[in-house]
């Protein structure tokens, strides 16, 4: 009796298993692009503060790679700053978010320390940046109120007026104020003009504008 035998290639399905392998590589990539860049809308605006809200607010604004390095998404960022003139809510927003990333209770994705007061620290810097150039005139006059948070003392309080008031400020001495040219400038300004004996004291809530 005579058998019939095909000599199997084994190269040819080890090329197939990679190719595979790397479309699904791709597939999940763009899967994971798609999800991390989509685009900042009214419905993502923080109308309550509660754990859920903040996270997927803060999610697109940043996110962090598998480096552990800390991705700023500059398009939902351009967002704010472009429409935070005639809707102040999206500044409100940026500004809760950034208050309770000073919060001991608030962890977003259990980062670290260093990581979380990096991104505190951007996000200050880039409000600084345009803040000079919002026209009031644009605002309605009832909404005005909601922008006075938006000065530059009161943007940098809450890395001041807490228990981890020493840590940022060494932190961000040892870091170079991560390169944050102006944020550096104005915290170094406003933190001189603390009271030594004030310098300890943790806000109690946060404060009614934000409201």
């Amino acid at each position: 009796m005579i058998f019939y035998s095909e000599k199997f290639d084994v190269k040819g399905v080890f090329k197939r298993c990679q190719l595979n392998c790397l479309f699904l590589y791709i597939l999940l990539f763009i899967l994971s692009s798609c999800s991390s860049s989509r685009t900042l809308n009214e419905n993502d605006l923080i109308s309550s503060s509660t754990k859920g809200n903040l996270d997927n607010f803060g999610s697109l604004l940043w996110n962090i790679n598998n480096d552990s390095i800390i991705k700023f998404n500059k398009k939902n960022l351009k967002i704010i700053k472009k429409k935070g003139n005639e809707k102040p809510i999206y500044i409100k927003s940026l500004n809760k978010y950034v208050f309770y990333l000073t919060e001991l209770d608030y962890n977003p994705k259990k980062i670290s320390f260093e990581q979380e007061a990096y991104i505190i620290s951007y996000l200050i810097d880039f409000e600084l940046e345009f803040q000079g150039k919002l026209n009031l005139n644009n605002v309605p006059e009832g909404s005005r109120q909601s922008l006075t948070f938006f000065k530059e003392k009161d943007l940098l309080f809450h890395l001041m007026y807490n228990e981890n008031n020493k840590k940022y400020k060494a932190l961000f001495e040892k870091n170079n104020y991560f390169n944050l040219s102006l944020f550096k400038e104005k915290y170094i300004k406003n933190y001189r003009y603390i009271p030594v004996d004030i310098k300890k004291i943790r806000p109690t809530s946060v404060p009614s504008i934000l409201e």
